[in-house]
């Protein structure tokens, strides 16, 4: 019957290990969450200060800006927040700011789809990646095929234009020369 207890007594102790543990856990990752959130918060603060040194001009911070998507025939507005938007000479950035090991790189996923939507969605002349653990920043600008031929059809368009004006100031002065 003694052996029955204490079997009892080890299985509740085991549980209750296993629950401080569980709870211990918990606190910890969020202490270590909340602690990545602030350092973030803290060095996009820090980031205009960088960016006015790096010889660019804060224009907003975070910025609400609505963009438009069609889904079938439905037109949907959704918002993005790009942290900064900046300018130096004539050219106006995006500014995204990352701290951490992963996040600051092209090659983080969720990081390059948050840019290729500010780069594509919105009319700046670029954007750029600040790291401010590193302090660095990486002027980034996306290429599209889509856009490429477009370009490419402008130009040509534009040579046709051009050599169309020519042959009709030729044939107006020719006409003039003739009469």
């Amino acid at each position: 019957m003694k052996k029955y207890y204490y079997n009892i007594l080890f299985f509740l102790l085991g549980v209750s290990i296993f629950y401080i543990i569980y709870k211990l856990k918990k606190k910890w990752l969020k202490y270590k969450r909340n602690k990545k959130f602030k350092h973030g918060f803290e060095e996009e603060k820090k980031a205009e200060y960088f960016l006015k040194n790096s010889g660019y001009k804060t224009l907003e911070y975070q910025k609400e800006i609505i963009i438009k998507v069609k889904s079938n025939k439905d037109e949907i507005e959704m918002k993005i927040r790009p942290d900064y938007i900046v300018k130096k000479g004539f050219e106006k950035y995006i500014a995204e700011i990352k701290t951490g090991e992963f996040a600051p790189k092209l090659t983080n996923k969720s990081t390059r789809r948050q840019l290729l939507e500010y780069y594509f969605m919105t009319e700046y002349n670029g954007i750029l990646l600040v790291d401010m653990d590193k302090k660095t920043i990486e002027k980034i600008k996306f290429f599209s095929p889509k856009i490429e031929r477009l370009k490419y059809k402008v130009f040509l368009l534009r040579v046709i234009l051009i050599f169309l004006l020519i042959l009709i100031g030729g044939v107006i002065l020719n006409y003039i020369g003739t009469s």
